[in-house]
């Protein structure tokens, strides 16, 4: 049995793993975090019934291509994805969108694939090494050996800071590849910020991109008023290095003043994530396949949306496409 280890358990790790794991590889998922699903990920948030979706907020269903229809039929199988019409206002025009969410969370996705799993969690790999024909990879506290084949899964920035990555990696797909960053606010309360049908609101000329209406989703908690606020990218990614949580927050909270005449004493809860890495730039047109297999060590291969098209979908695409490749 060939011995796998996948690098990075956001979606396109976790899926590439489980698909995997069915067609027999022995397969180790490895992830800094203390758990999976990247960017899915749903917060924990002040006791709110499963939380607020923090990244990813939907899936678009014309996104979904005809490699994907297997991955959404069995999550629709198994109750963890369900149909969403996503309602969004903009520029005081109401526009309608099919989508798909995971049931009770974003996150949901994720742990179902990752449910039979081997999970190493707050591992940051930091070197790999080919010993006589087997791969030995070292983290910061650990050492783990004999795997025929690494794959990784993680945003190319992270991927060129390990040693022993193959050359043509980082040239070919890393060198023009870059990341727009995301703050993302999560705010519940005291009243609803909008009474009208729609679910998302987008603003131009704003430092907020959008709001998702969170508590409006299907078996959320929608007792509570809860929404993520997506900031502006270009803004995002420009005063990342800039501005503190605390200056973030004072931006939003003003913005939401403007907007909503939000007062603070309407506010229950607040909770600011930054993501560096969170969009890649443009889609990388230069595979075929949607995913990377070096030609110096045919055994190390990447997979994720910086390889394919900056989407979720595509990041679950191109972890499919990939072990459907090696089976």
């Amino acid at each position: 049995m060939k011995k796998v280890a996948v690098i990075g358990a956001g979606i396109a790790g976790v899926v590439c793993a489980h698909y995997l794991n069915e067609y027999g590889f022995n397969v180790i998922l490895f992830d800094k975090s203390r758990g999976v699903s990247g960017r899915s990920t749903t917060k924990r948030f002040f006791n709110v019934d499963n939380g607020i979706d923090m990244g990813v907020p939907y899936i678009y269903k014309r996104e979904i291509s005809e490699f994907m229809k297997p991955l959404i039929n069995d999550l629709n199988q198994h109750k963890v994805l369900t149909k969403w019409e996503k309602i969004k206002k903009e520029n005081a025009q109401i526009f309608k969108d099919d989508t798909f969410v995971g049931i009770p969370k974003m996150s949901s996705i994720a742990r179902y694939f990752s449910s039979d799993l081997q999970l190493n969690s707050t591992q940051r790999v930091n070197k790999i090494k080919k010993v006589i024909n087997k791969w030995l990879i070292s983290t910061e506290t650990d050492q783990f050996d004999s795997f025929d084949t690494i794959i990784f899964a993680i945003p190319s920035p992270q991927l060129i800071e390990i040693e022993g990555i193959p050359k043509d990696l980082t040239e070919k797909l890393t060198k023009n590849i870059q990341f727009k960053a995301i703050n993302t606010f999560l705010i519940e309360t005291s009243r609803p910020l909008w009474t009208g049908i729609e679910n998302e609101a987008v603003f131009n000329d704003s430092i907020i991109n959008k709001i998702i209406a969170n508590y409006k989703k299907p078996q959320r908690d929608n007792s509570r008023y809860t929404y993520a606020i997506h900031a502006n990218s270009k803004w995002s990614t420009e005063t990342f290095e800039e501005l503190s949580i605390k200056e973030i927050e004072k931006k939003i909270y003003a913005e939401l003043k403007q907007q909503f005449n939000l007062d603070k004493k309407e506010v229950v809860e607040t909770l600011l994530h930054r993501w560096k890495y969170a969009i890649p730039v443009k889609e990388n047109t230069v595979l075929e396949n949607h995913y990377f297999q070096s030609e110096i060590e045919p055994s190390i291969f990447a997979c994720g949306d910086w390889c394919y098209k900056p989407t979720f979908a595509s990041a679950m695409e191109t972890g499919y496409l990939l072990a459907k490749s090696l089976k």
